[in-house]
C-alpha cells in the first residue's frame, strides 16, 4: 500500500508546524535567562539520549 500526502495535506502540516514554532517562540520569550539556559541544557541531554 502506498500513501501520499496531498497538496492540501502538506499545507495543513506546514501550517501546524508554523503555529507550533510561533507558540514556542512566544513561550520561551517569557522565560528568564536562567530558565532559557536550563532549557538549552535539557535539550542537549535529550538529544544525547536519542543519539544512543
Amino acid at each position: 500500500m502506498q500513501i501520499a500526502v496531498t497538496g492540501k495535506g502538506a499545507a495543513v502540516r506546514s501550517s501546524a508546524k508554523d503555529l507550533k514554532r510561533a507558540w514556542l517562540g512566544r513561550a520561551t520569550a517569557r522565560l528568564t535567562d536562567e530558565e532559557r539556559e536550563i532549557l538549552g541544557r535539557a535539550g542537549k541531554i535529550l538529544k544525547e539520549l536519542l543519539d544512543r
